[in-house]
């Protein structure tokens, strides 16, 4: 897990400056060693360079006098084989191809043996070697091989160009920009903007979404004019003799779409291979050289994986555990939002080490500045605080990887909505006695005793179905809306284009927009910049495990809801592996925090930190007089609206945005 950074110059050569400011602007997500590669592409001239935290010997970047029109930057947080052999940017043999990667290649010792067997001499213990070697061999088909996380950007001086790829889910960054004098890219914008060359000025299309909708993602657009992100499942090739950059996807989630019968037969055999599956993806993701430890909610996804792991343990060793799995936990004194109870249960059958730590609101308050900074752009709620909590007492307590469940309510149906969409499938297919199954098991849904011909009604020629939400708290306070809402719109002064909405008619439809279009790549940035912010790699294997992906999604999705149990394939798969308790779990809560609590009396706060040009934004004087009823009515479930104001003035000052 490392940080990637890079700059082409387009009319002449330029000095190191701008590459040594952004690399250390990402120096928190490595912290073990730099290293950088000075290019010049019309001599096909090379020289390797070092920074303060270099670990071989090379000439100092800040010496630098030579003629260069390219620089290439890492940052290495070590992971595997801590030698300087693992040094990047790495070269191949014969010095045609230089590479800076962040992440990890799961699969890497199978592809290094079939590297091996075509005629490959590996020098190092790392699966950079192998990635560069697999693109040396391959081209850029060498990333359908690829299981695992990854941003990488590869010089390669034969075909004079650089190629750039991310991997399928968005699991590691990487923003660029692209302008009349210079291509540069990075792993955070934060990077980016160490370049005093780049404008901070608004995106106010994203702006208008955020402030309006609570929108947080804008496909390739980011909350900076000309500052771009490579989207998941895609590769760019940027031609240094032309000047060209081109974009390209390598990789299409396909699913099952097609409604399927309940056949109890092969959903066992199903539920079998995803056992063995989650097994195999928590192996691969053990593999290290430092200590792993796991994120432990005590919900079935990180309690999956936790039992996962000490169910290894009856047949393997794994050095990176220690003498003990380590778990780190949220808690809260709030007792409708504290998940200790359920942690410490997985904990204590698997003999872990558990690290509880317990968010306060004046540590939040502390801490605003840094997380704001961190995330890059403004976030939905403060449940981000929780996360970044729990990745600071991981490296506190000198875990450097840990395990995650994100990605396991979009591979398995982890949210309520997804009811709404399989009752409407079930119905659409005349699934007459699927549906009376499904009534008399609705105790084990989160709606309680709800009536599940309410979720959906007949068109007036009773040809298509449609849903409506029952607006009852005993079905979902979810779906609750104030009888009068306030309109956010209001506040905001500034107009922006509209963002289309995905959608589906099925459950695996559904499933494949969460997990492709907004809610995990959402998630996953989150999870890169509250882990990287103290040094940590973190390893989600429902979310990047291709195998285990392609594997769910090729199911029909009657095997994912089913008897009124959400993530019904998981529960099953898990069956005598997690706490029986755990696996039949109904209630949900992730990283909730008590935050209609924590946002009290923030108004004088965000005073203090009020831009003037904001008022070119927001209306300022309407937003202050507002703002009790605000806090009032939206709302008291744990997730405040009244935040996304707070975020966006603490960013806008913070990062120094310009209009």
């Amino acid at each position: 897990m490392c940080g990637i950074t890079g700059i082409i110059y387009k009319q002449n050569y330029d000095s190191p400056i701008d590459i040594i400011r952004m690399n250390n602007a990402i120096a928190h997500r490595g912290p073990d060693g730099e290293g950088f590669i000075a290019i010049n592409s019309f001599e096909k001239e090379v020289i390797q360079l070092s920074g303060k935290k270099t670990p071989v010997n090379y000439p100092s970047i800040n010496d630098f006098k030579g003629s260069a029109n390219i620089y290439l930057a890492h940052r290495r947080l070590s992971i595997l084989d801590l030698s300087p052999a693992g040094h990047q940017p790495m070269s191949n043999n014969d010095k045609s191809l230089w590479i800076t990667f962040n992440g990890e290649i799961y699969n890497y010792k199978e592809l290094k043996n079939e590297l091996k067997n075509l005629g490959f001499v590996f020098k190092s213990h790392t699966d950079t070697e192998v990635l560069l070697y697999a693109y040396e061999k391959w081209g850029k088909k060498c990333l359908e091989k690829l299981n695992g996380m990854f941003s990488f950007v590869i010089y390669d001086q034969k075909n004079n160009i650089l190629f750039g790829a991310r991997d399928r889910f968005g699991v590691k960054p990487l923003y660029f920009t692209n302008n009349d004098s210079f291509f540069a890219f990075n792993s955070e914008i934060k990077g980016l903007l160490a370049n005093e060359k780049i404008s901070r000025k608004i995106n106010l299309d994203a702006a208008a979404a955020y402030l309006k909708n609570g929108l947080e993602s804008y496909y390739e657009e980011t909350m900076f004019e000309n500052v771009f992100e490579l989207l998941p499942s895609h590769f760019f090739i940027y031609n240094i003799s032309s000047n060209t950059l081109t974009i390209s996807k390598y990789f299409e989630l396909e699913f099952n779409d097609v409604w399927s019968s309940y056949n109890e037969k092969a959903f066992i055999e199903a539920a079998e291979k995803v056992k063995e599956l989650v097994l195999e993806a928590t192996r691969l993701r053990l593999n290290a050289d430092v200590t792993v430890g796991s994120c432990l909610s005590g919900g079935i996804d990180s309690s999956s994986i936790v039992c996962s792991i000490n169910h290894l343990l009856k047949t393997e060793n794994f050095s990176s555990l220690g003498p003990a799995q380590e778990v780190v936990t949220a808690c809260f004194d709030k007792k409708s939002i504290d998940e200790s109870y359920w942690a410490k249960l997985v904990a204590k059958k698997v003999n872990a080490k558990w690290i509880p730590v317990y968010p306060k609101r004046h540590e939040l308050v502390n801490d605003l500045q840094d997380i704001v900074y961190s995330q890059d752009v403004p976030f939905g709620s403060t449940n981000i605080y929780a996360q970044y909590r729990v990745m600071k007492a991981a490296r506190e307590n000198g875990i450097t990887v840990m395990l995650d469940g994100q990605g396991g309510d979009e591979l398995f149906t982890g949210y309520t909505s997804y009811y709404k969409t399989y009752y409407f499938e079930a119905f659409k297919n005349e699934e007459d006695e699927l549906l009376k199954q499904e009534q008399k098991y609705v105790k084990n849904t989160p709606f309680g005793h709800a009536k599940i011909k309410d979720f959906y009604i007949k068109k007036q020629y009773g040809e298509v179905a449609k849903f409506y939400y029952r607006m009852k708290k005993r079905i979902l306070p979810l779906f609750i809306k104030p009888k009068k809402p306030l309109q956010l719109s209001d506040y905001v002064l500034i107009d922006g284009k509209k963002y289309p909405k995905s959608n589906y008619t099925t459950l695996n439809s559904m499933l494949y927009a969460f997990m492709t279009n907004d809610v995990l790549p959402r998630l996953l940035k989150y999870e890169d910049r509250n882990s990287m912010r103290f040094s940590i790699e973190s390893r989600t294997p429902f979310a990047d495990d291709i195998n285990l992906i392609n594997y769910v999604f090729s199911l029909p999705g009657v095997y994912k809801i089913h008897n009124g149990w959400n993530k019904y394939l998981l529960r099953e798969s898990m069956n005598g592996i997690i706490p029986e308790k755990v696996r039949l779990r109904t209630s949900k809560l992730g990283f909730t925090t008590p935050e209609n609590d924590w946002l009290t009396d923030m108004k004088s706060l965000i005073i203090d930190y009020t831009n003037k040009e904001i008022g070119e934004i927001l209306d300022l004087d309407l937003l202050y007089n507002d703002w009790d009823n605000l806090y009032l009515k939206y709302n008291k479930s744990g997730r405040t609206i009244i935040w996304r104001y707070i975020n966006f003035i603490l960013w806008y000052n913070f990062f120094k945005v310009t209009i």
